[in-house]
């Protein structure tokens, strides 16, 4: 049984691999610091969650390009 999302999935728009590479030296994903709270921890963790998820969008942008050029189709 499928489960009906109540929105609309829009596609994304091409994704820039510097934005990604960007966003990954401005939120590192490193190991948490003895002094951060289990908030900030939790926080930092959800930075590098969303960088991990872009960088996987973008993978998949650049694996799709790449099927379509073989098959001779313009995108």
């Amino acid at each position: 049984m499928q489960y009906l999302r109540p929105w609309r999935v829009l596609p994304l728009p091409p994704i820039d691999q510097r934005l990604v590479a960007a966003m990954a030296a401005e939120f590192p994903d490193r190991a948490p610091d003895l002094d951060w709270s289990d908030k900030e921890i939790m926080f930092r963790a959800g930075q590098v969650s969303v960088i991990r998820w872009l960088g996987q969008k973008y993978e998949e942008q650049q694996e799709d390009l790449l099927a379509t050029m073989e098959l001779g189709g313009h995108n």
